[in-house]
């Protein structure tokens, strides 16, 4: 809590506008939290406590931050690295262990509801864009929440192997071949694989996952992650 406050604090004195990030390791191994909210829940897992508290120490921010002049022209984003310890079995699967919150929050404005469709961190910066309505050239991998016309996948790539979800199935890659195919929705456990190399989604996803993967290594390659001064 005492660095979230120190942080509302500091951002305070920036010259607006401007961009703040604020990284918090208080719910990551080992999970200490300050004595006081220790004892206030002494029977808690240590990484449930530890979640409770970074949820206090969120509050406490905005508490603080709201009385500063530019919280309610600020655009706040909260989300997570990935996920942890688990209390809860289903996620630590290779689906369910990239399940993430991500808010997207702006005081006194329309931005509310709840999307339940795939976003992916590489998202966010052209949700961003297209909330402040930019429309200048930039690079991202991601396309806009708020875009309902995209064609929403999230990818990841662990222990070797690539992965790509879109809103119902999850496709495991080796470099070379699809090695599993799973309705993670239904199959929350992944235990019936559906990789069968005839059925069209099955190649479509492969497809989508080589294309990334490529076009991911030659920008990094070509050094074109960023738009040609030109």
């Amino acid at each position: 809590m005492p660095f979230f406050q120190f942080t509302a604090k500091e951002v305070d004195k920036y010259p607006q506008p401007f961009t703040a990030l604020l990284f918090s390791l208080s719910s990551h191994h080992p999970y200490h939290v300050e004595q006081f909210f220790e004892e206030k829940y002494p029977e808690e897992k240590p990484i449930l406590r530890a979640i409770r508290y970074t949820d206090f120490a969120l509050q406490q921010f905005f508490e603080t931050a709201k009385k500063m002049d530019w919280y309610d022209n600020t655009l706040f984003i909260i989300t997570a690295d990935h996920i942890g310890k688990r209390a809860i079995k289903k996620y630590g699967t290779a689906a369910g262990m990239y399940q993430i919150p991500l808010f997207f929050y702006k005081p006194n404005s329309d931005l509310k509801g709840k999307n339940s469709r795939i976003i992916q961190q590489t998202d966010i910066l052209p949700t961003v864009l297209d909330y402040l309505n930019f429309d200048q050239p930039f690079v991202s991998f991601g396309a806009s929440a708020f875009d309902t016309l995209a064609d929403r996948n999230a990818y990841m790539y662990s222990g070797g192997f690539y992965q790509i979800m879109n809103d119902s199935l999850l496709l495991s890659f080796d470099q070379k071949n699809t090695i599993g195919v799973y309705n993670y929705k239904k199959d929350v456990f992944l235990k019936d694989d559906l990789n069968d190399k005839k059925q069209p989604v099955n190649i479509l996803l492969e497809n989508k996952i080589k294309a990334v993967v490529q076009a991911h290594h030659r920008a990094m390659i070509n050094n074109q992650l960023v738009v040609p001064d030109n």
